[in-house]
């Protein structure tokens, strides 16, 4: 009786499906749905996944999925516009780049006006 019910839920579309990506290609899929730009996943480890939902709010997608990672989020109109990954959390790669300070410099000029 329990795999009918699972079967019809599945098949009505009520039960949203859940997929495990690459964290690298989960935030490229949602850096296209939500239209923001999407800086430093070069700084993901491959081995990082997260299982991909929908529906789940970029601000919630964003902290949740980057728990482990230093990142920037930059907003305009009350969205996000712009995130930077800087890095992995504890970890010591030393200074960043100068494209990345100086994004990260931008953003921070941005949000104080």
């Amino acid at each position: 009786m329990k795999r009918w019910l699972l079967l019809v839920l599945l098949l009505s579309g009520s039960v949203a499906a859940e997929e495990t990506l690459s964290l690298s290609a989960y935030l490229r899929q949602l850096s296209e749905t939500e239209g923001f730009e999407l800086n430093g996943t070069n700084l993901i480890a491959a081995s990082d996944t997260v299982v991909s939902r929908q529906g789940v709010n970029v601000d919630r997608a964003l902290t949740y999925s980057l728990r482990h990672y230093n990142f920037v989020v930059s907003y305009a109109a009350g969205r996000v516009s712009r995130v930077w990954i800087t890095g992995r959390k504890g970890s010591t790669t030393g200074p960043l780049p100068e494209t990345v300070e100086a994004a990260v410099a931008e953003a921070l000029d941005e949000t104080t006006q």
